[in-house]
């Protein structure tokens, strides 16, 4: 298994073991899901432009992905 396909799966992992019973309020809940939706947004944006050679573009969407995940940006 390459390098990217790992890491991909550590942070699939990552995200779903932090998501398990991180709130407990279905209105938290919800909000908590919307966020990750927009930083899930980033990391495609980021890895499309990785792809195509983008490399700027690719950094700075891979920028917004963390900043987005440390919930400093909407």
């Amino acid at each position: 298994m390459s390098a990217t396909k790992i890491t991909l799966l550590a942070a699939a992992a990552m995200i779903a073991v932090v998501g398990i019973g991180s709130t407990s309020n279905p209105v938290e809940a919800g909000a908590y899901n919307e966020r990750l939706n927009v930083c899930s947004w980033y990391k495609s944006r980021a890895m499309s432009h990785g792809r195509q050679g983008n490399v700027g573009e690719s950094e700075h969407y891979w920028f917004l992905f963390r900043e987005c995940m440390n919930d400093r940006i909407d």
